[in-house]
């Protein structure tokens, strides 16, 4: 995913200063990285990716959402 990719599926967060993206360049296509919002109570997958809910709950096992 693109820098402005993110840009145009966050504006909102990006705008609010909740969500900061930082821009590694161009790298070798792979799979998308699994996204998870750690802003409230429970941590919540935002974005399913190559690293299932199932993986994350077994470090955090309150997780919300399911990939």
């Amino acid at each position: 995913m693109s820098v402005s990719e993110i840009v145009q599926q966050w504006p909102d967060e990006i705008r609010r200063g909740l969500l900061h993206v930082l821009d590694g360049g161009r790298l070798t296509p792979s799979q998308p990285s699994t996204v998870v919002d750690c802003t409230g109570r429970r941590a919540r997958v935002i974005r399913p990716g190559v690293l299932s809910a199932q993986q994350l709950r077994e470090v955090v096992p309150d997780l919300v959402g399911d990939t």
